[in-house]
């Protein structure tokens, strides 16, 4: 897809800049987008104007929950903000490369064995923070250009404690080289 983002919300997102639609879902929309600050490419997902509190309710979830998290093989947050038209948005990392269910098959066992572990892997850090995806599918695993299994979607996580950590202080990698 590659319409362009609406009118009425362009110049509404601060420094962020809406360039096209990278995809639509039954809670909004995802664009590519930038950021005329730092000089990026950024993915920005906009909850559509017509859903109510609860799904108002689990986008917040999701920033919270991906706020939380710092890995490798977990998409990150760079920001949640509203638009002056009260929509809700989510700036996050621009993952380029293919999803799961679109990756060309068949795929040799020890290219398996390395996605299945950076799945895992991600998994373990949120679950570790006490967070539950729920939403664990092929269409929500993205491969980047580098091969590295990108976990995204966190729109049905559940956040099970406020102030859950691995005792780790300040921003960590969730370990060192047996975790990775």
């Amino acid at each position: 897809m590659t319409r362009a983002a609406p009118a009425a919300i362009a110049g509404e997102l601060d420094e962020f800049r809406l360039v096209r639609v990278l995809g639509r879902g039954s809670m909004g929309t995802v664009y590519l987008g930038y950021d005329t600050v730092l000089e990026r490419d950024v993915a920005i997902k906009l909850l559509a104007d017509r859903t109510g509190e609860d799904a108002q309710l689990r986008f917040l979830t999701e920033a919270r929950a991906l706020a939380r998290l710092d890995h490798p093989n977990v998409i990150a947050i760079f920001r949640a903000g509203t638009t002056r038209a009260g929509q809700p948005y989510l700036v996050e990392e621009l993952i380029r490369g293919l999803s799961l269910d679109r990756i060309a098959r068949p795929v040799v066992p020890a290219r398996v064995l390395a996605i299945g572990l950076g799945i895992a892997r991600g998994l373990a850090a949120a679950h570790r923070r006490g967070i539950l995806h729920r939403d664990v599918k092929p269409a929500n695993v993205v491969l980047d250009d580098d091969g590295t299994p990108k976990l995204l979607d966190f729109g049905l996580a559940q956040v099970l404690s406020a102030r859950r950590t691995s005792g780790v202080r300040g921003r960590s990698r969730e370990g060192g080289a047996a975790a990775r």
